[in-house]
């Protein structure tokens, strides 16, 4: 017990200096199988959901008016969340595929070869509102060959166009 005692300020120590790290997972992979290209939604950010069949099959001989009424009400929330999610999950996964059908060549060559594409395009092939696509593009990644990137990367502004631009002068001179 004494050595217990006194490795405890030692623990104590490690806990403190351990960082913080924020990791990035991915929302959506692209994986490129043989000449096929494959875009799905990761399912370890978004597992499937369902309701547990105990709810479901719960047996309402035995409940009063009132918990009769709870427990519908409560299924029904449960059944509104998992669709609203799905629908989020299906909406995500659109847009995914319109930003990869519009940025083909970048998932073909690499970063040079981004093209300009706006929000309120891609929201009118997806038909949603911009405002739509701009909050699933903010915060949400894709994984690519060439790295994970945040969606909203695939969407122009004049800097990162500029950027582009640069990096394409750069590769014609190393050539």
């Amino acid at each position: 017990m004494t050595l217990l005692k006194n490795k405890i300020p030692d623990l104590e120590i490690l806990i403190k200096n351990v960082k913080d790290y924020n990791y990035i997972i991915p929302d959506i992979e692209v994986i490129k199988n043989d000449s096929n290209w494959i875009i799905k939604n990761n399912k370890a950010v978004s597992p499937k959901i369902k309701i547990n069949k105990d709810y479901i099959d719960i047996n309402e001989n035995n409940l009063s008016d009132e918990d009769k009424k709870y427990v519908k009400e409560k299924l029904q929330e449960a059944k509104l969340f998992i669709k609203n999610i799905n629908f989020r999950n299906d909406t995500l996964l659109a847009l995914s595929k319109e930003i990869f059908d519009k940025q083909k060549k970048f998932f073909e060559h690499g970063v040079e070869s981004l093209v300009p594409m706006n929000l309120k395009s891609v929201a009118n092939d997806l038909n949603v509102h911009e405002s739509t696509v701009s909050r699933l593009t903010n915060g949400k990644y894709m994984e690519t060959p060439y790295g994970i990137f945040e969606l909203k990367f695939f969407f122009s502004s004049s800097l990162k166009m500029k950027m582009v631009k640069a990096f394409h002068q750069i590769q014609l001179k190393k050539k």
